[in-house]
């Protein structure tokens, strides 16, 4: 976890200068204030230390790098707590295992708050397997906080929640009182997410459950021709296949234990995740953004290892010297796995830092500081999205040199043509901001010019 941490500090243009947390970090500039998006409130302890060193007043170098290792000092406390608050160190390896063992793209599109809420949800498992009851009158308005967090960290945690609860109600020897403790959290969480569902509504989770609904209907019932299948397992064999390795590796110690009800629920969890997944998101064009959205399958494989598969290396719970062997085995195993895993995040900056050297040959050749440009002469392959550009540009030639400047991609500038002719407006492809909020901080100072555009 030191070592993401040190490597989120040294790529932090990489991941800052990148599509979502550029514009987060352009509008906690312009509103100074944290940035929730569609009620997802965990984003804010995120954007708390940015956010500080903007009330601050430190240079936006600073800033962008407070945001980029903002992210790992939260999962390294979620590591700390679960290891030391909670003594649990299984749920703190399988922790570092969450944010290595598929992450190849996800380390420098660090935004979504489904891999932040997925480290809180194993810190939760920590509690619940380090204290299984409900003891205390205290302990239920404290887990009721916990579950609400959960909730609203992003609506795809609460799948691997529920494998969790089933997985340790079934489980052999599980304490009767920690099965009342299950039923608690499940109803529990159940109503949660029904008031959320009902009162806190939004415009990005009603248009991906239209857009669900849709291929559901329409695709019936070739849901098994979408590309997504074979750009999964491509890239499985290429990039993730640290998740592909341990999910072989628990499934064939499942059937040798002859834990089959186990090897099932796994499979069965795994196959009907990937099968909602690809009706969501058939074509899977971004990779980036598809494999944040495969995280809950490392969650659910996470399940076992935690419960049945870590604590074999645990003294004192199925611990015997005979198997010194094996867990000298298991450690090495380890430190070979954490090693590569964390080389190849390592190895693929490569990408990233060409991406930003991109973003400043684009500033350092725009003859105007407000300027459309043609998405069609873009490296788009390379940008991997264009609409954070009047972003990323901005951020980039503010931090780097004397001159701001904005590129506003946009491929008929006749659609905003009174936009682009004000010079009291930052325009955006989705959206318009007044040009003196933009420059009201001082981190850059645009000029009140119109934007020019490309001769026709």
């Amino acid at each position: 976890m030191l070592i993401l941490l040190i490597m989120a500090a040294l790529f932090w243009r990489e991941r800052t200068w990148f599509i979502d947390v550029a514009f987060q970090t352009f509008l906690m500039i312009k509103d100074g204030t944290t940035q929730v998006m569609v009620y997802r409130f965990g984003a804010a302890t995120v954007q708390s230390l940015p956010l500080l060193g903007i009330k601050m007043g430190l240079s936006l170098a600073t800033i962008s790098w407070l945001y980029s290792v903002s992210f790992h000092l939260h999962f390294l406390a979620f590591f700390l707590l679960a290891g030391r608050l909670f003594e649990r160190r299984d749920v703190a390896l399988g922790i570092a295992v969450l944010y290595t063992a598929f992450t190849y793209d996800g380390f420098y599109w660090q935004t979504s708050e489904l891999q932040q809420g997925l480290g809180f949800l194993m810190v939760s498992w920590a509690a619940l397997l380090r204290y299984p009851g409900l003891t205390k009158w205290w302990h239920y308005p404290l887990w009721g906080s916990t579950l609400i967090a959960l909730a609203f960290y992003h609506p795809l945690v609460f799948m691997p929640f529920y494998l969790m609860l089933i997985w340790l109600w079934w489980k052999p020897g599980f304490k009767l009182e920690g099965r009342k403790t299950l039923l608690v959290l499940g109803g529990l969480m159940f109503v949660i997410l029904f008031i959320k569902q009902i009162w806190f509504q939004n415009w990005y989770d009603a248009q991906k459950t239209a857009q669900f609904m849709g291929h559901l209907t329409e695709d019936f019932p070739n849901y098994f021709s979408y590309p997504t299948y074979g750009l999964f397992l491509r890239d499985l064999a290429t990039h993730w296949w640290g998740y592909g390795l341990l999910l072989l590796l628990v499934s064939g110690w499942l059937l040798r234990k002859k834990q089959f009800w186990g090897t099932a629920l796994l499979w069965l969890a795994t196959m009907g995740f990937m099968l909602l997944n690809a009706i969501g998101d058939p074509a899977a064009e971004h990779r980036f953004y598809a494999e944040v959205n495969y995280y809950p399958l490392l969650a659910f494989l996470l399940v076992p290892l935690i419960v049945e598969v870590f604590p074999l290396w645990r003294k004192g719970v199925g611990y015997q010297s005979s198997n010194a062997g094996w867990l000298n085995l298991a450690l090495i195993f380890w430190a070979i796995f954490f090693t590569a895993r964390l080389g190849l995040i390592a190895w693929n900056s490569e990408d990233y830092s060409a991406r930003v050297d991109y973003l400043r040959e684009l500033s350092a050749a725009a003859t105007d500081q407000r300027q459309v440009i043609d998405p069609g002469t873009l490296n788009q392959e390379l940008l991997k999205m264009d609409w954070g550009l009047p972003y990323e540009t901005l951020i980039q030639s503010a931090t780097e040199t004397d001159r701001p400047v904005t590129l506003l991609p946009l491929s008929d500038p006749a659609t905003k043509a009174d936009q682009l002719a004000s010079d009291t407006l930052f325009v955006t492809p989705w959206t318009e901001f007044p040009l003196r909020q933009v420059n009201e901080r001082g981190y850059w100072r645009l000029p009140a010019v119109p934007y020019a555009t490309p001769p026709e």
